[in-house]
């Protein structure tokens, strides 16, 4: 699925070619209305492209971090109001703070706060029990401001969440209408203009239809040494391997020093090469008996103003069609 970016890279590319080429337009009233309204359009595409630019998780990346502070404070008074439950003999709240104790292990964003509040609201008659115990009222104010910090923070990212739903529904809808602007009325009035202004339909045309690389596979030439039917290498080789049964059937004449490998690979390919030419000679000759006995008759008066080369020289890419 093409990203945003992706989606609105050539509507842009048009805005720029158009704003180069906006006093092209003058003396047209209805074609420079029509330029506007895709200027206008464009612009507010851009602009709300921008809005996007900054990503959102920053905005949980704080969220986060106001939930992280919150819990650990909330959990720690939660552990002094099991304390003092226990040590009151009250078997109500002790009831209540264990409960809490498990729930924030994992709960809900609104359970958490829920939480806190209910905790303020226990500890706050035992602020007196709390302070001699090292605690006191400046943590149950601190519980406090870090329950609103966190919840400002949920609040600031549903809502920053929610603009930019709207935002992007709207992007969507103007790439739509700039589309459906460039295919029902731009392209048609720059083809109408393609004589008076070629450059701009040119740079136009190149946008709208860019052209596709070709996927056409080169193929490989020949190499010179290759003969050119491989039909006839299986008898080349049949051919090199009785001359070399020959070769080894002569009584051995050889020097104490080795032949040069280089120059044996060479003999072998010349020998292979003409042995090649000689069979496919052969086979040419053996094709024209047989063609010239069933050619029609004004092949034979063609055959008659021609020099005998020329007469062969057509036979033979007759043959190699």
């Amino acid at each position: 699925m093409k990203t945003v970016s992706e989606r609105s890279d050539r509507i842009m590319e048009v805005r720029q070619l158009l704003l180069h080429h906006r006093q092209a337009f003058t003396e047209m009233p209805l074609a420079q209305q029509l330029v506007e309204d895709y200027l206008e359009k464009t612009q507010r595409l851009e602009q709300q492209i921008n809005k996007l630019v900054q990503p959102f998780s920053h905005t949980y990346v704080y969220r986060i971090q106001m939930r992280k502070d919150y819990m650990n404070h909330l959990r720690q008074l939660v552990g002094l109001g099991q304390l003092l439950a226990s040590r009151n003999a009250d078997l109500q709240q002790q009831t209540i703070f264990k409960s809490f104790h498990h729930r924030l292990m994992e709960t809900s964003a609104y359970r958490a706060l829920a939480i806190g509040s209910k905790t303020h609201q226990l500890l706050s008659p035992l602020s007196a029990q709390l302070e001699q115990l090292g605690s006191g009222q400046a943590d149950l104010d601190r519980l406090a401001q870090l329950m609103q910090a966190y919840q400002e923070s949920i609040s600031k990212a549903e809502n920053q969440a929610a603009n930019r739903r709207a935002i992007n529904s709207e992007i969507k809808a103007l790439i739509v209408s700039c589309n459906a602007l460039l295919r029902d009325e731009l392209d048609k009035l720059i083809h109408h203009q393609r004589e008076l202004q070629p450059l701009l339909y040119q740079a136009y045309q190149h946008i709208r239809k860019p052209k596709r690389r070709s996927r056409n596979v080169i193929k490989a030439k020949p190499q010179q040494n290759e003969p050119v039917r491989q039909e006839h290498l299986q008898p080349a080789k049949q051919t090199s391997s009785s001359a070399a049964n020959a070769d080894i059937s002569r009584p051995q004449e050889r020097s104490s020093a080795k032949p040069c490998p280089i120059t044996i690979t060479a003999n072998r390919r010349q020998s292979t090469e003409q042995l090649a030419d000689s069979l496919e000679h052969k086979l040419f000759s053996d094709w024209i008996k047989q063609a010239e006995a069933h050619l029609p008759q004004t092949s034979h008066k063609l055959k008659q103003t021609l020099h005998p080369s020329e007469w062969e020289v057509l036979l033979r890419r007759l043959w190699l069609s």
